[in-house]
């Protein structure tokens, strides 16, 4: 199909195309590109026998660790515009530098703003942007992000959290977009150099398995295919472990042993989505006698008691 051959184009040839001015990110943590190859025949050909879930990274972070979190007794931030302004702008000056590609300007016009805290809401304005444009201009938007970082208008924090926005409307987008699951996919390629490889691990299961199916079988994608067979596993066995342990036992130490035993830390993320869920249950479990003596909204508070 149109949608397939756009796909796997996309993923073919996009780490080949956007290499350049990506070298000077690896001063900042990111990776430095390699070479430009398709991205079927060498991207993924290093994570041949090692595990997307073995593989952790501080570049994945979506909140910078450095500073202590806000409280009730911090001042709100100080931003000139309110948020729903800021983004309508964002969205206004990512529109006119796809047209200008005016990397200098850009950068002094998202200066003017004044709304640093935001800007994590213009990474995704401007990466939502460059989908819609063809691929030769889809590459300004690297060096814009590049500039961005270095003069300290953009965290890797505030990047990942941009992305991470679009990574979850990946559907509606590609009703605009048809071939918006493998270029969101191919960004995280090491020559692109904007996102840690790290947070592919992270994908939710439907899209990785969305780009599988729009992909021709080639190293890529046997590569996503394993990834999304080791991650069902381990769900499925999650889903025992938690059952088993923390709700009919009451305990978390051999949820923990067995966490530490399997070493699939990028998929910790998932431990977190699945013992949340399973505290939402106020029904009692037919195995667990303590269960029962609750009524339901008091179980649900002693599941959430467990889980925090």
């Amino acid at each position: 199909s149109s949608q397939k051959a756009q796909t796997g184009a996309a993923l073919a040839a996009l780490g080949a195309t956007m290499a350049t001015k990506t070298a000077c990110f690896s001063d900042h943590g990111f990776p430095r590109p390699s070479p430009a190859q398709p991205l079927d025949e060498a991207d993924l050909d290093s994570e041949m026998g090692l595990s997307f879930a073995r593989q952790i990274s501080p570049n994945c972070r979506l909140v910078d660790c450095k500073v202590p979190s806000p409280t009730c007794a911090d001042a709100p931030d100080d931003t000139r515009l309110e948020f729903k302004d800021f983004k309508k702008r964002a969205q206004s000056l990512a529109s006119e530098f796809f047209c200008s590609q005016d990397v200098e300007g850009m950068v002094a016009s998202v200066k003017g703003l004044g709304c640093l805290p935001f800007h994590d809401e213009l990474a995704a304005s401007l990466l939502r942007a460059s989908l819609d444009q063809k691929d030769v201009t889809r590459q300004a938007v690297i060096p814009l992000l590049i500039a961005l970082h270095e003069e300290e208008l953009m965290s890797t924090a505030q990047l990942a959290r941009g992305f991470e926005k679009l990574v979850l409307s990946w559907e509606d987008l590609q009703l605009d977009v048809p071939g918006a699951p493998g270029l969101l996919v191919s960004l995280l390629s090491s020559r692109v150099g904007l996102f840690d490889k790290s947070l592919f691990a992270r994908l939710p299961e439907d899209l990785p398995s969305r780009v599988s199916c729009d992909l021709p079988t080639n190293l890529a994608q046997r590569t996503i295919q394993t990834h999304l067979e080791e991650l069902r596993a381990f769900k499925t066995e999650l889903h025992c472990k938690i059952q088993e342990h923390l709700l009919r036992m009451g305990t978390a130490d051999g949820l923990a042993a067995w966490l530490r035993e399997e070493c699939k830390p990028a998929f910790h993320h998932e431990v977190v989505v699945a013992a949340c869920l399973c505290s939402f249950d106020g029904k009692p479990s037919p195995d667990a006698y303590w269960t029962s003596c609750f009524d339901s909204g008091d179980l649900r508070s002693e599941k959430c008691r467990m889980v925090l």
